[in-house]
């Protein structure tokens, strides 16, 4: 998967599903119709995560991969 993504990281403890890219944003819970508080308050949660989370490199290293 590191092949295909500019950047990959790892929290642990986490479970679920996000992703971004330079044009969308995608997660588990999918915003409905005039949800744009979500998207916003997704956004943050993500913000908070990614700013946590080590490069996964950096974890497969620790971990002896």
């Amino acid at each position: 998967m590191m092949d295909l993504v500019d950047e990959l990281r790892h929290l642990s403890g986490i479970k679920g599903g996000m992703a971004v890219s330079e044009s969308e944003y995608m997660a588990a819970a999918a915003p409905l119709e005039g949800s744009m508080p979500l998207v916003l308050h997704q956004q943050g949660i993500f913000d908070v995560l990614w700013d946590k989370a080590l490069p996964a490199a950096e974890r497969i290293r620790e971990i002896g991969g």
